[in-house]
């Protein structure tokens, strides 16, 4: 049995621009989130209210020197709508993540039947991975 190559090249490219798109767009929430963590803890807001509304560790916002923005501006409304925002983008984050763990699955799937028929070096370039990344997949089973 033969299989179409350039179907499925065509489809390896497409789901690494897919991925990067992605992972372009988490960037940009994230960096949005914090601004909106920061206007929160401007406006009275503590550390454990935006770690929970963030979905950020204690401790990472600690590291990030994020409780340094603490303030005394007693603007509730302004702080609310931060608190909002960073737990809406909290969401899109998670299903952006969930998006992109099905795109590698299906990244990867196309990896593993591309195997046979071309080199570790074309696939990795196609996927826009590393070598060593490829030849990682091309040995893991396929999961049912």
């Amino acid at each position: 049995m033969s299989i179409d190559t350039t179907a499925l090249r065509s489809r390896l490219r497409g789901l690494s621009a897919t991925l990067k798109k992605i992972d372009d767009e988490q960037r940009a929430l994230r960096e949005e989130q914090l601004e909106q963590l920061r206007i929160a803890l401007a406006h009275r807001g503590t550390v454990g209210e935006v770690a929970q509304a963030s979905g950020l560790s204690r401790a990472y916002l600690h590291k990030i020197e994020l409780h340094l923005q603490r303030g005394s501006v007693d603007d509730p409304a302004t702080h609310d709508k931060a608190i909002a925002r960073a737990g809406e983008i909290r969401d899109q984050i998670a299903q952006l993540e969930q998006d992109a763990g099905d795109a590698r699955a299906e990244r990867d799937q196309v990896i593993r039947e591309l195997g046979p028929a071309m080199s570790t070096a074309e696939i990795a370039t196609d996927a826009g991975i590393s070598g060593e990344r490829a030849r990682l997949i091309l040995q893991q089973p396929a999961k049912a």
